[in-house]
């Protein structure tokens, strides 16, 4: 079970390792391919929203252009 493995990384193939994911998966009627396709979208989006959020940071604090 993933939350009493804390060693262990969460990626996409241990995610769908766990119980919980798989009986999710299935009352939503969500196969694998769609699931990882969905989360690598999510992944994408954060980090571009990490990335906007560190330019405006360093925009705003005289260090853009340096890092």
């Amino acid at each position: 079970m993933m939350c009493n493995d804390a060693l262990r990384p969460l990626t996409f193939e241990t995610m769908l390792t766990d119980p919980i994911v798989r009986l999710m998966m299935q009352a939503d009627g969500v196969g694998v391919a769609e699931l990882i396709a969905a989360m690598r979208i999510a992944q994408a989006q954060v980090a571009a929203r990490e990335r906007l959020a560190l330019s405006r940071a360093c925009e705003s604090d005289g260090t853009a252009g340096r890092i």
